[in-house]
Order: structure tokens, then sequence, then C-alpha cells
């Protein structure tokens, strides 16, 4: 895979983009306005918060590319048709966050998280978990860096440089490692029983949206992830466990992509772990 070139003025905008929505989503809990939601077609909850976050960073990103957004379905086909593009999930975790708006701290995610696509492959991503007050960047093989912010104030990015850069262990043994799924209705759940009944891992739950728990995936508190529906604006977030060394593997029961060769696609089918334990896990998933 020939590495994206990512410029500094791309990684900027999309933080900008990003901090500006996650700001505002601070404001509107904090002022503790109406939540209002409905169900989409997939029965997935759609609020009001979405559609201003979704406004916000659309109006910050500009038309320096074509941009790929959950909330806007006619975008959606740009996936198939072009080759550079942002991906905007204006809100991941919607249902967490309607459930749990406000909340400061503890183990639930979400926020808004934007993608960089070039020459058709992941290059680059930003997310912003209000829970935690906390952006995380990465770069295609550029690594993983976190900064703690007050949203709630004038949020100061530091340099690129000066922030956390993530290096998580990774442990030696499927025992050691913790597991984070979506119970979904592709085949995740039978997998995941396997795994526990089996007690082949340490423990298995699942936390707020698809981007946390790879963030979480990223600080090293869990190791593997197991998702058979990830969209295309959720898929940005497995940038943060490719550069801190886990392995993705893209349609894990199917052809079997390593995720520097998958194409996106609308639904991205994927399994995360450490590539050194990625053959035992294999095996017991079988």
């Amino acid at each position: 895979m020939k590495i994206p070139q990512v410029s500094r003025q791309h990684i900027e905008r999309m933080e900008r983009a990003a901090l500006i929505a996650a700001q505002h989503m601070a404001r509107f809990f904090s002022e503790k306005r109406a939540i209002e939601h409905e169900y989409k077609n997939d029965e997935s909850i759609v609020m009001n918060l979405d559609l201003q976050s979704q406004e916000l960073i659309l109006k910050e990103l500009g038309n320096i590319l074509p941009i790929v957004a959950e909330e806007t379905p006619e975008s959606h086909q740009l996936i198939d048709t072009t080759s550079e593009y942002f991906l905007v999930d204006p809100l991941d975790g919607t249902a967490s966050a309607k459930r749990f708006q406000g909340i400061q701290g503890g183990q639930i995610g979400f926020g808004p998280l934007i993608g960089l696509v070039l020459g058709g492959r992941l290059a680059a991503s930003v997310f912003v978990s209000l829970p935690l007050n906390t952006i995380f960047t990465a770069m295609i093989g550029g690594g993983v860096y976190r900064q703690v912010l007050n949203l709630r104030e004038n949020a100061a990015l530091l340099p690129l440089e000066q922030r956390e850069l993530l290096m998580p262990k990774i442990p030696q043994s499927l025992r050691e490692c913790g597991v984070l799924f979506f119970p979904g209705a592709h085949g995740e759940v039978p997998l995941v029983a396997k795994l526990r009944t089996g007690n082949v891992v340490e423990n298995m739950y699942r936390f707020g949206g698809f981007a946390s728990d790879c963030a979480r995936l990223a600080a090293g508190s869990e190791q593997i992830q197991i998702q058979f529906s990830v969209k295309a604006w959720d898929f940005p977030a497995t940038l943060f466990a490719r550069e801190v060394g886990l392995q993705i593997l893209c349609d894990p029961m199917g052809k079997k992509i390593y995720f520097d060769d998958w194409k996106i696609t609308l639904e991205n089918p994927i399994i995360t772990c450490p590539p050194n334990l990625f053959p035992g896990l294999l095996q017991a998933i079988s």
C-alpha cells in the first residue's frame, strides 16, 4: 500500500470542524436543551443534535474536497465514484448521547468523527469524545495523538508533536484481552458467545459508539473488536487501532482482506486484533 501524504491543512481543518461541533454539543448539554429524535429507515436514531453538528462540520470543512456525510443520503454515492473525500459522522454514538447526555468521565464515549480518504484509502481521522473532553487524531503511518481539553471553554489545541502519542502494550495471549463488540444482526453474536463460553478472552463488553471503541483500543483498554456492520462514516475510527499496531481484517468471514488493501464500502465488516494473536482468535471463532 502506498502511504497517502496528508497535508497539515487537512488535519487542522478536520480538527477545527470536529471541535466546533463538540463545543456546540457541550453547550447543548450544559444548557439542558430539549433532545428531539426520530428513527431512520434502518431503525437507527437521528437527533436534532446530529443535524446541527453536521451543519457546523460541513460549513467548516468547506468545499476543498467532496464530503460524504451520514445525514446526507445523496452524498453516499460518492464512496463508489470518487477517490478523495471527507467522511463525516456528526455524532458517533447517537443512542449513547441520547441516553447519557451531559455525562462527564466514565466509560461511555460519543462525539463527532471525521475521516479523510485519499487515493481511495483512509488517510486521517479525528474524533472528539464529549464525556472524556478528549480529541484523538490519527494519520496513516503517523500514529495516534491524544489531548484532553475543556470543551465548555475555548479549547486550545497543542501542536501534534506536543500531544500524547499512544503506544499501548500488546498482550501475549488471548486470555489477557478485552473484547469490544456490537451485537448486530450480521453474525457477531454467535462468535462472541464462543469466546465467552469458552473463556478464550478475559472479558467483553460494549461502550458508546464505534469511534469510542476504537479510541479505547488505541489507548490499550481493550485489544479485540468484532463488528460486522461498520458504516462508511464510522470506518475512519479504525485508523486509531491500525496506528497503534493492531491488525484489522475486513470481511473476516468472507474474503479476509486486510485494512491496507480494503476499499471502503457502505457496510464494512471487521475484526481487530493484535497481529500475534490473530491466528488463535480466528481458530477460536471458526
